[in-house]
Order: C-alpha cells, then sequence, then structure tokens
C-alpha cells in the first residue's frame, strides 16, 4: 500500500473513536478526521476534473483543517503544495508563480493578506465543508505518482520546489517507525508549522501508525513546555530545541519519554549537554534533508558515537563518499557525501540542471562532505558551499564552529570568509550568552589550543544579533551584507 492516506483509513475502521488530532481545545477522532477528509474530497472532484496531477496550493493556517485539506487532496492524487501562511508577500507570491496552481485553497482573510492570490482558482475553506450535490468516485493512484511540492527558502531568487511521489514518504514510514521505537500509543507533539517540510512529514507518519498529534498554531516556548505534559514524543529542529532550554523550567516540566530532533549532526558538547539536562528522556538526532529522506539515526546518551558521526543508516539506506569524478574513495578520505535509498525526492520543480546536479543514477547528493573512519561510521566535515580555500588553506567552518562551541559563554558562531583591503580573510561572528562575555584573545587561544595553525581564523567579531532563514539557519549572505555596511571592532 503507496498512497498517503490509505492507512489512516484501515486504521480508523478499526478505532474510529481513537483522538487523532488536537489543537488547543480542538480536536477529532480518526472516525471524524476521515468523514472531514472525504467529504472535502467530493468539494474537489466537482471543482477539479480530473483532480490526479493537478496543483493545490495550501495557504492555511496551522491547524486542523490544514492536515485534513492536505490529506484529502494527495488521497484524490492532487499535488499538494504547502505555502506558510506568515511568509512574506513576495515569499508567497513567487511560489505561487513558480507552481501556478490549479486552485489555491485558503480562507476569505488571507485573500486580504495576499490580494495577488485573487488571480488564481480560489476555494475558500467553508465551501469545502459543505455537503456535496452528489458523490463522485476518485481515480486509482499509483504509489509513483506525485504528491507534494515543498518550498523552502525565503528568498524568491532561490526558490527550489521539491517533488515527492507517494512511495517516497510511505515505504520510509514503517522502517523509521522500527528504529525509533514509536507505535500507536505515543501522543506526538508538533511544535512546528506543517507547511515545513519535517514536521508535515511528522504528522502524516504518525496518523498512518495510528498515533495522536499534537499541534500548535503557533510556536512558543512556553507554550510547548506546558503542553510537554500531554505527549510522550517531540520533534523540534535544533533552533527550537534551544529556545527551549533557554527556558528555566524546561529540564523541570519535561517528562517525555522521547525526543527527536532533526539536524546533520550534533556536537559532542551539546550530546554532553542534552544528556546532563534530561536523564530520563531519550534523544535521537536523525541526519535527514528533504532532498534525500531521513539518512540516519543517532541515539544521543549512545556512546559509541564519536564526533561529527551522523549515527547508524536506516536499513535501506546505502553511503558511499566519492571524490570530483565520482570515483568512490578510500576510507578516511574526504570527499562528498551521496546516499542511496527508496526514499529520495523525484527532483526540484521545474529545474532540471539543479536536479541534474544531485543525482548520478540511483544515488543523490546535497553537497555534504565527509569520510567514513576506522570502525564504518561517516563522519560530516562541512559541505562544498561553504568549504573556504585561501591559497595553501583549506578550512571547513563546521569544524571551527565545534571548537568555538564548546566554550560555556558562547551561545551561537558563523565561520565564513571576508574580503578585506587585505585580502580574503577567516572571520569567526559570535554572539555570547546573556550575562556572560569572552574576549577576543580567549576564542583565539581556543581555536590555538583545538585547531591546526592554519585553520584558525584571522579575525573575531562579536555581533548581538544574527539574520535567519526561515529553516532557522543563519543567513550567510544577510551577515555579510551587514557587515559591509556597518563598523565592527575586529581582532
Amino acid at each position: 500500500m503507496t498512497i498517503i492516506g490509505e492507512q489512516v483509513k484501515t486504521y480508523a475502521e478499526k478505532n474510529p473513536n481513537k483522538l487523532a488530532i488536537q489543537v488547543d481545545k480542538d480536536k477529532v477522532t480518526y472516525k471524524e478526521l476521515i468523514l472531514h477528509i472525504e467529504q472535502i474530497q467530493q468539494q474537489l472532484l466537482q471543482e477539479v476534473k480530473p483532480i490526479r496531477g493537478k496543483t493545490i496550493a495550501i495557504l492555511l493556517e496551522n491547524d486542523i483543517s490544514w492536515m485534513e485539506v492536505f490529506l484529502a487532496v494527495v488521497n484524490l492524487g492532487g499535488i499538494a503544495v504547502p505555502i506558510k501562511v506568515d511568509g512574506e508577500q513576495k515569499y508567497v507570491k513567487a511560489i505561487l508563480e513558480d507552481v501556478k496552481p490549479n486552485i489555491v485553497v485558503t480562507r476569505e482573510k488571507r485573500v486580504e493578506d495576499f490580494p495577488f492570490v485573487q488571480q488564481y482558482h480560489i476555494l475558500s475553506m467553508s465551501s469545502l465543508y459543505q455537503l456535496p450535490q452528489r458523490f463522485l468516485k476518485p481515480e486509482k493512484l499509483d504509489g509513483k505518482d506525485l504528491f507534494f511540492i515543498g518550498y523552502e527558502r525565503a528568498d524568491p531568487e532561490e526558490l527550489l520546489g521539491i517533488t515527492r511521489s507517494h512511495q517516497s514518504w510511505e515505504n520510509s514510514f514503517w522502517e523509521e517507525e522500527a528504529s525509533l521505537f514509536i507505535t500507536e500509543e505515543d501522543t506526538i507533539l508538533l511544535p512546528g508549522a506543517l507547511s515545513s517540510h519535517e514536521f508535515l512529514y511528522t504528522a502524516v507518519h504518525s496518523l498512518h501508525i495510528g498515533a495522536t498529534i499534537l499541534l500548535k498554531r503557533n510556536f512558543s516556548p512556553g507554550d510547548v513546555i506546558q503542553s510537554m505534559k500531554a505527549g510522550t514524543t517531540m520533534y523540534v529542529t535544533p533552533s527550537m530545541y534551544e529556545q527551549l532550554k533557554a527556558e528555566e523550567d524546561f529540564s523541570e516540566q519535561c517528562t517525555l519519554q522521547k525526543i527527536i530532533i532533526t539536524c546533520t549532526n550534533w556536537s559532542v558538547h551539546e550530546r554532553e549537554e542534552a544528556i546532563t539536562l534530561l536523564p530520563h528522556t531519550d534523544i535521537y538526532a536523525c541526519f535527514a534533508e528533504k532532498e534525500l529522506g531521513k539518512v540516519s539515526i543517532q541515539e544521543v546518551k549512545d556512546p559509541t558515537i564519536v564526533q561529527g558521526s551522523i549515527g547508524k543508516p536506516l536499513a535501506s539506506v546505502k553511503l558511499s563518499v566519492r571524490d570530483q569524478d565520482g570515483i568512490e574513495v578510500e576510507q578516511g578520505e574526504v570527499g562528498q557525501l551521496y546516499v542511496s535509498s527508496p526514499w529520495l525526492f523525484a527532483g526540484y520543480h521545474n529545474k532540471k540542471r539543479e536536479t541534474d546536479e544531485v543525482f548520478v543514477g540511483d544515488w543523490a547528493s546535497v553537497g555534504h562532505l565527509a569520510y567514513q573512519d576506522a570502525n564504518g561510521q561517516m563522519i560530516l566535515i562541512g559541505h562544498k558551499n561553504t568549504v573556504i580555500q585561501l591559497e595553501n588553506r583549506v578550512i571547513y567552518p563546521e569544524e571551527v564552529e565545534e571548537v568555538l562551541l564548546t566554550h560555556p559563554s558562547l551561545e551561537e558562531v558563523l565561520v565564513t570568509q571576508l574580503e578585506r583591503d587585505e585580502g580574503l580573510r577567516v572571520a569567526v561572528l559570535y554572539k555570547n550568552r546573556t550575562n556572560q562575555t569572552i574576549t577576543h584573545e580567549e576564542i583565539q587561544t581556543l581555536c590555538q589550543e583545538n585547531l591546526e595553525f592554519d585553520k584558525c581564523p584571522d579575525e573575531y567579531i562579536e555581533v548581538s544579533s544574527f539574520y535567519y532563514k526561515s529553516s532557522g539557519e543563519i543567513d550567510i549572505k544577510k551577515m555579510k551584507k551587514w557587515l559591509s555596511q556597518v563598523e565592527v571592532q575586529r581582532l
């Protein structure tokens, strides 16, 4: 069974009264969820004929209706295009122009917020919940059909629509369930937006196995901490975890059995800190990319996991480290990490050149640099787009940042290349934790004691804050632009 939503229907037949989704005080059982989905499907079938392969943009608030519309669309063969409802106008407009949806599902208020939406065929939520005049039978689907185009980057000039087939998600649920020990008995807290790839995937996965999901309309650390009491498992991004950790009562209030963090890898310092902070909670770090899907999982308390390791690959995942010519390198040699699995994406929407750059046959890479150590663990050391090469120096920013973040006074750092009058230089931008300070000299000493001489940065710049992308990552372009416009103290 490889069609998204079919397993949810099967589970609802056996467990109709079980709670499926809760958002604050709003609740829906599995039986009610399926009834709502089928009602929406009938309205969609009468609006779009045929609906299979048609694009349906979802511009809605983070609530139960969002999930019902999504499952209704994809289970009919439509291609859902989630759009962040709190996104900037230029971001929303750029996505719509790129995908040219057949329908935009939204509320009247959002049409006021984004008036350019009116040039598309709009279906309001109120119309979708009306009783249909007649019942139409949906088409039979294939697991290779596309069901999703996801856009994550906020910059319209960098838009990449990630496309996926039903089987690329549906077939991965069961293997991930076994690796993370997630069952229908779990109540899973999802504090992020469903328009984000990782939270949508987890929500769909949770419903397919019969779990209960707790959604939040907006991310608020204090609100999430209060909701942890009702959950057994929580999925978060690294930036969310950092915000939760900064709350005084986080450790005291956390009764969760599991916390699952989607990131490239966690440093030894971060792992040790998490174990101390939450000794009774199992914490897992998943190496995943939107294009690659879940690649590997590491249990944070596992003492065999070394610095930089991505953990244990899922059973159906194959890994390969290759040079610039695509030849597999020897153990211990740095190269580009390639992944082969049944869960790779189908390509970027209308971007053949960019898609071809990712795939080499059945293998795909998004630019991570890695090597395999003597024990067979895959060690990430950087990314091809961030590696700094100056004359005879090769610097992996992630390696330097990892060393810097071992200092308790530093909250966040960015290692990047800057163009100065004296030439290209490697700079550290750093932000101190509240009520803590560190001098340039102390940072310089920390680097000299833990890094090879040619990997040590050339200058150190303190900042009060960073610019961020919608994904939560530091926006390097904006930080460089800011630096070019202001006077900063540098060593």
